[in-house]
């Protein structure tokens, strides 16, 4: 029974009446984009003046290639969640509307690329790759399961709004 009052505390929305991404969706979408975005802060480092080599050779270590792939989607997710303006274009607009099934691809790749690289003997699959995988598939069922992520994703301001 929906009584037309809004669902969350007015300041979930913004100016518009559109719901805002709070700064944990912000933060679980930049997790299942992980491998992609801590590459980007390590070359930004490597430009950094001195001492920004040595950053990135520290770390780098940390960044499985393959992963890179099940990144795509949920970097794709972010750049709409970026882009969430009236002038948006149809491909943004479906790309969020359909937001819990790209984070349903993400991680079933994320999944996918795990069991051929724990299969294959590719690297090695230690205690943080379990709790990383883990974690892929609760955000996976938060997103689909939880209320706010699909009010959030059903969320869009009309083309006509300024």
């Amino acid at each position: 029974m929906d009584d037309g009052s809004p669902r969350y505390p007015y300041y979930r929305y913004d100016f518009r009446g559109t719901l805002r991404l709070r700064l944990f969706d912000w933060l679980w979408l930049g997790f299942l984009g992980r491998h992609v975005l801590f590459t980007i802060v390590l070359a930004a480092a490597q430009g950094r003046g001195t001492g920004g080599g040595a950053i990135g050779a520290s770390f780098a270590f940390l960044i499985e290639p393959w992963f890179m792939i099940a990144d795509i989607p949920a970097v794709c997710l972010l750049i709409a969640a970026a882009n969430r303006v009236p002038k948006a274009g149809d491909a943004v607009r479906f790309l969020w509307r359909n937001g819990a099934y790209v984070v349903l691809l993400s991680a079933l790749l994320y999944g996918g690329i795990f069991a051929w690289l724990a299969g294959s003997g590719e690297t090695v699959v230690d205690g943080v790759a379990w709790v990383s995988l883990g974690a892929t598939c609760a955000l996976a069922l938060y997103a689909f399961f939880g209320r706010y992520p699909r009010d959030v994703f059903a969320s869009f301001p009309s083309k006509d709004a300024s």
